[in-house]
């Protein structure tokens, strides 16, 4: 029970630190807990995501509240077929590399080994095959405001995939 305070303590710091207004901070809580229950995922992933994401908005192309939410709960969703700790450093991955402006290295290899669906969302954003977002991240060219993009383009799909999947 510590241990489960003390995450959710941190992730309110965390959100705290990301802008979430203090009005809005048990709210935003609550709909993230919801969301790792609804998508088998890690709270504390899906927290940091979100809150890597609601800091670096700007150069997100300027993303609401509610499209950060949506790309949250649509990456959760994408990585349904990974382990918990798989799906947890992917979503790590997607947060640094969205916050430091490109998806490449580490970050674009987590998403490509552990979702082919996130992976084929970000290839169609770009016009190109999953296999050639590897140089495309070597460029530097899978810009945050783009993949971001992507990702949000696919949430229908990914929703409906989502929705063929079991529990365990």
């Amino acid at each position: 029970v510590t241990r489960l305070a003390d995450a959710y303590i941190a992730a309110g710091n965390k959100l705290g630190f990301a802008g979430v207004q203090a009005e809005n901070l048990v709210e935003t809580q609550r709909e993230l807990a919801s969301l790792a229950v609804d998508t088998r995922s890690e709270y504390t992933a899906n927290v940091d995501l979100y809150s890597r994401m609601t800091r670096a908005a700007s150069s997100l192309g300027g993303a609401t509240d509610t499209q950060i939410r949506r790309v949250t709960e649509t990456v959760a969703k994408a990585l349904a077929g990974a382990t918990q700790g798989e799906r947890a450093s992917a979503i790590l991955q997607l947060g640094q590399g969205l916050a430091s402006g490109a998806l490449a290295g580490d970050e674009l290899k987590a998403i490509r080994e552990n979702s082919r669906v996130a992976a084929q969302a970000i290839a169609d954003e770009f016009g190109v095959t999953v296999g050639q977002l590897k140089q495309l991240g070597a460029e530097g060219k899978l810009v945050s405001e783009r993949v971001f993009a992507g990702l949000l383009k696919a949430s229908e799909e990914v929703d409906t995939a989502f929705d063929r999947t079991r529990t365990t």
